[in-house]
């Protein structure tokens, strides 16, 4: 037979400290081993103290595992309400700060939108003026051509005018 074989009901108190702390190896059936087997611990809904996995009495801590392994249960037959309660108390404070946190953006998008639109007029106004200087240059450039233009016409009638005077 197997060295790991479960242990008779009237060695456990009297075996060695290896021998208990050596976990046997489970029966050929199931059904010898674990009284439910349709038992999760994601299972919604409460179990009777008969409908939960037991360890037969003949294995070593069997009494520890069982105890154990009920705690478990009865904190895992609360936690779903537990993290509803946290969720449901922390759901409000999470759309408050979603809320706070999408006003914020809005804000800055409308800041923005105003940047944007400002500098857009003003580079309108800066395109508007380099459009006007340009104007300005070409007036002036153009009254100095017609100044310059003017003073040969005064110097040709100046010279006109002398040459009929001097011929008189």
């Amino acid at each position: 037979m197997e060295s790991n074989s479960i242990p008779a009901k009237g060695t456990e108190s009297g075996s060695s400290l290896n021998q208990s702390t050596k976990f046997p190896s489970p029966p050929k059936h199931k059904k010898d081993f674990y009284l439910d087997t349709g038992t999760f611990i994601t299972e919604e809904g409460k179990k009777d103290e008969t409908d939960r996995l037991k360890v037969m009495s003949g294995f070593p801590n069997a009494n520890y595992i069982n105890e154990t392994y009920s705690e478990i249960t009865e904190v895992l037959g609360t936690l779903n309400q537990r993290v509803k309660t946290v969720v449901d108390s922390n759901q409000d404070v999470f759309i408050a700060a979603y809320k706070d946190s999408m006003n914020k953006m809005n804000s800055e998008l409308k800041d923005i939108k105003h940047r944007m639109s400002s500098d857009k007029m003003k580079e309108k106004q800066e395109q508007k003026l380099k459009l006007v200087e340009k104007e300005r240059d070409w007036f002036r450039d153009e009254a100095l051509r017609l100044n310059r233009k003017c003073k040969k016409l005064e110097e040709e009638i100046k010279r006109i005018k002398s040459y009929y005077n001097s011929r008189k």
